[in-house]
């Protein structure tokens, strides 16, 4: 199986992301979707709705923290307001 260059959470083919040794900060909605365990389409949706966190843009991207995607996780998938609202340590 080749990779392809969303296979890996920073957007880059494995051999890069192996060499760098960088994490992303950042993801798109395809790998986001994934660290969530969800269709790209449904996490679009999701968007749309409100129920995950805030993306940033940058440029035309659309990206979310991977930080903010694990912390949401962890925290039970809340909806955006809920998830806007919640006391910050």
């Amino acid at each position: 199986m080749s990779t392809t260059p969303s296979d890996t959470p920073n957007g880059q083919d494995a051999h890069s992301a192996k060499h760098t040794g960088l994490e992303p900060e950042q993801v798109g909605a395809a790998v986001a979707a994934r660290l969530a365990g969800v269709s790209e389409a449904t996490w679009w949706r999701h968007h749309a709705d409100g129920k995950i966190p805030r993306p940033n843009k940058l440029g035309r991207r659309t990206l979310w923290r991977v930080q903010e995607l694990r912390e949401w996780i962890a925290a039970g998938c809340p909806d955006r307001v809920s998830w806007e609202a919640r006391p910050k340590p």
